[in-house]
């Protein structure tokens, strides 16, 4: 019966006709070699679009929308190689293998339905990728794109942090995951803020040990080593550089309290008899 009244609620994809794809497309722009002029952005999101084969032909479009739909397969798209953009968000893709777009330098593939291990080519431009909210367990290949600036992992299934501590990372979210683990994350350079709510982090020490330098706003609630007392003080005391923790300024007690650990005073000498 529950089955039953899945089938039915499920939606059916509607076809992509001539109408709408000459609806969603804008951006006259010329042509790579400049010789003719194209449109070059094609947009076509929340309109139930399932089969995307009529879009492969469209080898002059740079820039795509096809989010909120209810696409399964990717891979009429993946031959458009002078795209800049592709956001397919709200979709409900479970796979993708993506070839090397030599010009590619955002995509979303944010709350999707990916699950296993999320394989990255070398894409020289790439710099967003999106893919929060889907059950990616693993990721691969992000070292060969050396230009990735924002990396959006959260709400997944990652245990660790493998492969993700990109030097040229600059903005990096993992919360919602199952990490019980950052190792790795110490070759980040520039995030100044790292967001580890909602993981199976279990010791303070470990975190704090694999902490890129630069972190000075930290978050590891909902994870099990809040579940003892947690001591605000001892993070500061591992953590000198923290201005915010737990979405909590640390406060100038706080801070003095961990400097007189740190540099306790010169014990007093006793008085001469």
């Amino acid at each position: 019966m529950a089955d039953e009244e899945k089938a039915e609620e499920e939606e059916v994809p509607e076809e992509i006709s001539e109408e709408k794809i000459a609806s969603g497309l804008s951006g006259l722009d010329k042509t790579r070699d400049g010789k003719s002029v194209v449109m070059t952005k094609l947009n076509l999101p929340s309109m139930k679009l399932g089969d995307l084969t009529p879009l492969a032909l469209l080898n002059h479009v740079r820039h795509i929308d096809v989010s909120g739909n209810l696409i399964k397969d990717l891979s009429p798209l993946l031959g458009l190689t002078d795209m800049l953009s592709l956001n397919a968000s709200g979709n409900k893709i479970e796979a993708v293998t993506l070839p090397a777009m030599p010009y590619l330098q955002l995509l979303d593939l944010s709350n999707n339905q990916i699950k296993g291990s999320f394989a990255c080519p070398s894409m020289p431009h790439l710099r967003h990728l999106l893919l929060s909210q889907n059950e990616i367990d693993g990721v691969s290949g992000l070292d060969q794109n050396t230009q990735l600036q924002k990396l959006e992992l959260h709400q997944n299934k990652l245990a660790n942090c493998d492969g993700v501590g990109l030097p040229s990372v600059r903005q990096l979210t993992l919360h919602g995951n199952e990490l019980t683990t950052i190792k790795g994350l110490e070759n980040l350079t520039f995030p100044t803020a790292l967001n580890l709510t909602g993981n199976q982090l279990a010791s303070v020490e470990e975190v704090v040990a694999a902490m890129p330098g630069g972190v000075v706003d930290l978050d590891v609630q909902e994870n099990p080593l809040m579940e003892a007392e947690f001591d605000r003080v001892k993070v500061l005391v591992l953590m000198q550089r923290l201005k915010v923790l737990n979405a909590a300024p640390v406060t100038e007690e706080e801070a003095a309290a961990a400097d007189l650990i740190i540099n306790p005073p010169p014990a007093e000498e006793e008085n001469a008899a």
